[in-house]
């Protein structure tokens, strides 16, 4: 019996890392292109959000790291550390391949947060651009009822997540980092979560502020009034 349960977990464990791994790269790639011609005037990320190059490099690197990350989970010890450099397995953090309040929160979140997004694209359609454009109307309805930003709080709830788990230097990437560089990352990861989790916030906040002040712009009282009774990012809190 104990045995079976052992090999349920296992493979939920498996299934809810490609499932989450397909998510957290499905929301990275585009529904539509920027248009030239209806590019906004202010968008501080408009140097990568833009750019087709960084985009399907961010798609590449991130489907890698999580088909690595899938190899890994699936693989028995014996059969990981062939596909894990020699020196780097120690590394590895049981408690990321396999169930824990670490996994299980960060799964959740993905499995939330994902949906947002791309129910976002769905609600938005050919308007919804990583680049800021000009849209064609203002969507007020489906999820827009609730929420002003969806895709911004979708995406934060998969970064989030994904840092926890799949970009974790204990997890799968502690393959790909040589053992002499660990003492040094242990000692700077506190700061560089805190430093990447600053520039993230106030990335959001800029570019939600360009937004905001784009479709006040072009639509006036319809969007003050939408924005009066509707929550930027989580009704009833933010």
């Amino acid at each position: 019996m104990e045995k079976s349960v052992s090999s349920l977990e296992s493979v939920s464990f498996f299934a809810a890392v490609v499932v989450c791994g397909i998510l957290s790269v499905r929301i990275i790639v585009p529904p539509n292109h920027t248009p030239r011609a209806s590019a906004w005037k202010s968008d501080s990320i408009a140097f990568y959000a833009g750019n087709n190059v960084f985009i399907y490099m961010s798609i590449a690197a991130v489907s890698a790291l999580n088909l690595y990350y899938a190899a890994l989970v699936a693989s028995p010890p014996a059969t990981a550390a062939r596909i894990c450099p020699v020196g780097t397995t120690a590394r590895l953090n049981p408690e990321l391949f396999a169930w824990s309040p670490t996994t299980a929160a960060s799964f959740l979140a993905i499995l939330v947060g994902a949906p947002l997004r791309l129910g976002a694209f769905h609600g938005l359609g050919r308007n919804f651009t990583f680049g800021l454009a000009k849209p064609s109307g203002l969507v007020t309805d489906g999820i827009y009822r609730y929420i002003q930003h969806p895709s911004y709080t979708g995406i934060f709830l998969v970064a989030v997540a994904a840092a926890a788990t799949f970009f974790r230097p204990d997890g799968a990437a502690a393959c790909l980092i040589p053992t002499r560089y660990g003492p040094l990352i242990d000692a700077w990861l506190p700061t560089a979560y805190a430093g990447l989790g600053l520039l993230t916030v106030l990335q959001i906040y800029t570019r939600v502020s360009q937004e905001e002040a784009m479709l006040k712009e072009l639509f006036g009282k319809e969007w003050i009034q939408w924005n009066k009774r509707t929550a930027r990012f989580i009704p009833g809190l933010l």
